[in-house]
C-alpha cells in the first residue's frame, strides 16, 4: 500500500516537473530570443553626440549692450591676397559670405544718406580673411562645424541689420566699427562654446560606447544563459519522457506476463 502510495506520488511530482519544465524551457527560449533582439538593437542604435546637439551659438542680444556705447575707430577696409592654401576654403564660403555681407547693407543708404554700402566696404573675401579665417582656422575643413557656424552668423547679421539704434548712427565709420565688434564678439563667443561643445560631445560619446558596450556583453551572457536553461530544460524533459515511456512498457509486459 505504501508502495503504491509513494508511485502515485512519484507520478504527480513528474507529472508537475514536466510542466514545469516546458514553461521554464519556453519562458527561456523567449527570453533568449529578446534578448538578442534587445541585443541587436542596442548594437546599431547610434551613440555619438554631435557638437550641435549641446551648441548655444551667441546672440545678438546676449551682446548688444556690450557694443553700446559705439565703439570709436577706422575700420580696416583694405583686403589681403588670400593664400593658394586658403583659396579652396573661401571658395567654398564666398557665396555664404557676401549673402552675409548684404544683409548688413540694411544699415547703410538710409534716406537721406549717400554712402557705401556694407558689403562695398567689406566684401565676402575680407569677412573671411578677417574674421572667419583667423578664428576658425582649425575648423575649415570640417563641413558640418562651417556650416553651423555661418547659419548662426547668418542669424546673427539679420539680427545686427534690424537693430534700429545701429540705424541712428550718422557717422558710417562709426556705424561700421559697430557691426564688426559685434561680429568680432560673435566669433569669440561661437569659438569659445564650440570648443566646449566639441570636447563635451566627445566626452559623452565615449562614456554612451563604454556603457554600451557593458550592456551588450551582458546581453551577450543573458541570452547565453537563457539558451542553456533551456537546453537543460529540455534534456530533462526528455530523460522524464523516456523514463515514464520505459516505466510503462514495463507494467505492460508484467500485466501481460
Amino acid at each position: 500500500m505504501i508502495i503504491g502510495w509513494f508511485c502515485k506520488l512519484e507520478n504527480h511530482v513528474v507529472n508537475l516537473a514536466r510542466v514545469v519544465l516546458v514553461l521554464l524551457g519556453c519562458l527561456g527560449l523567449a527570453a533568449a530570443v529578446g534578448c538578442l533582439v534587445w541585443t541587436g538593437v542596442a548594437a546599431v542604435r547610434p551613440t555619438d553626440i554631435k557638437f550641435e546637439d549641446l551648441m548655444i551659438a551667441p546672440t545678438y542680444g546676449e551682446l548688444r549692450e556690450q557694443l553700446l556705447p559705439v565703439p570709436r575707430g577706422t575700420p580696416a577696409t583694405t583686403s589681403l591676397e588670400a593664400t593658394n592654401g586658403l583659396q579652396q576654403a573661401f571658395s567654398n564660403f564666398e557665396g555664404r559670405l557676401l549673402a552675409i555681407a548684404q544683409s548688413l547693407d540694411k544699415q547703410y543708404q538710409l534716406v537721406g544718406r549717400q554712402e557705401r554700402k556694407f558689403s562695398e566696404i567689406y566684401s565676402s573675401r575680407s569677412l573671411f580673411e578677417q574674421l572667419v579665417q583667423p578664428d576658425l582656422a582649425g575648423f575649415l575643413d570640417d563641413e558640418m562645424i562651417m556650416d553651423h557656424y555661418l547659419d548662426a552668423l547668418q542669424l546673427f547679421a539679420t539680427d545686427v541689420s534690424n537693430d534700429e539704434l545701429i540705424s541712428r548712427i550718422a557717422d558710417t565709420t562709426a556705424r561700421t566699427s559697430t557691426i564688426i565688434e559685434a561680429l568680432r564678439r560673435f566669433n569669440a563667443g561661437y569659438v569659445e562654446q564650440l570648443e566646449n561643445s566639441v570636447l563635451a560631445a566627445a566626452a559623452l560619446s565615449s562614456a554612451l560606447n563604454t556603457t554600451k558596450s557593458s550592456r551588450l556583453s551582458f546581453l551577450l551572457w543573458s541570452s547565453l544563459g537563457t539558451t542553456l536553461a533551456f537546453l537543460i530544460a529540455t534534456i530533462f524533459l526528455t530523460m522524464f519522457r523516456i523514463e515514464r515511456n520505459v516505466r510503462d512498457l514495463v507494467n505492460k509486459i508484467e500485466v501481460a506476463a
